[in-house]
């Protein structure tokens, strides 16, 4: 009996020691992270986040050039409004170039996308992220099934050359704000006007409308608008579910002990 004992305690070690050395590599790249490559553009601009749902914590990954001018070749080659560019040097609207962006996100976190306008002609915007969720890859559109927005209540457009609104700022609007579905303009399959087909972005994307104003005159445009996915990323792609490492290690260690305790009691 003894000995029996013995080496169910032995094993109960050897097993814990395997397991938890299992956990520690595991956490060293956590099951709830994803891997996220995002390529998007707006007319005219916009601010890359993630962050909870109330916007009380944001995590920042980069924003396109200030200014009208900066993307991609081929766009209004000439001189407007009193700036030269060709198509050579690949200088257009800087809406025409999508940036692309590659950074880790958590499951239970939204992806925000701030946008703002040069308060002319229209304005939208269009992206793909690619979510890796271990070895599985999903993709994330820019849908109005999948997207919701709010115009801002409390700050003002930053305009072509303005900074990105800052993360208080942001969490003002945010916080306890009513969210709206999303409203497509059409697909970039080259067929939306006036921005046609934006390289680097999937075809099955559409364009979603960022018009802030209630006059209908551009130049009213005084707000900026923030979307967000409708519900977390992890909710987004639906990601398989596991069981934690260190759950799982809890459970072994649970199941051997009881196992150990059954054979003293004999």
């Amino acid at each position: 009996m003894k000995s029996i004992v013995r080496n169910l305690f032995v094993g109960t070690v050897l097993s814990v020691v395997a397991l938890t050395a299992q956990a520690t590599g595991a956490l060293a790249k956590p099951a709830n992270i994803l891997g996220v490559q995002a390529t998007l553009t707006a007319d005219n601009h916009y601010a890359l986040f993630s962050g909870n749902s109330d916007g009380s914590k944001l995590n920042f990954f980069g924003r396109n050039e200030k200014g009208a001018y900066g993307g991609a070749a081929g766009w209004n080659n000439g001189t407007l409004g009193g700036q030269t560019f060709n198509t050579n040097t690949g200088n257009g609207y800087n809406w025409s170039g999508a940036e692309s962006w590659n950074f880790n996100i958590k499951q239970n976190d939204y992806l925000y996308v701030v946008t703002w306008d040069d308060r002319a002609v229209d304005e939208s915007w269009v992206g793909e992220f690619n979510i890796t969720n271990g070895g599985k890859q999903q993709q994330l559109l820019s849908k109005d099934s999948s997207w919701e927005y709010l115009t801002t209540k409390y700050s003002t457009n930053p305009g072509d050359f303005g900074d990105t609104p800052t993360d208080a700022i942001l969490n003002q609007e945010i916080s306890g704000a009513t969210w709206t579905g999303a409203v497509s303009r059409g697909l970039n399959d080259g067929t939306t006007g006036p921005w046609g087909r934006i390289n680097g972005v999937t075809q099955n994307a559409q364009f979603l409308n960022t018009t802030t104003n209630t006059t209908g005159v551009k130049r009213d445009n005084s707000r900026y608008t923030i979307f967000r996915t409708k519900v977390s990323v992890g909710e987004t792609i639906d990601p398989t579910k596991t069981p934690e490492p260190t759950a799982m290690l809890g459970l072994a260690a649970v199941g051997l002990t009881g196992l150990v305790a059954k054979r003293l009691r004999k």
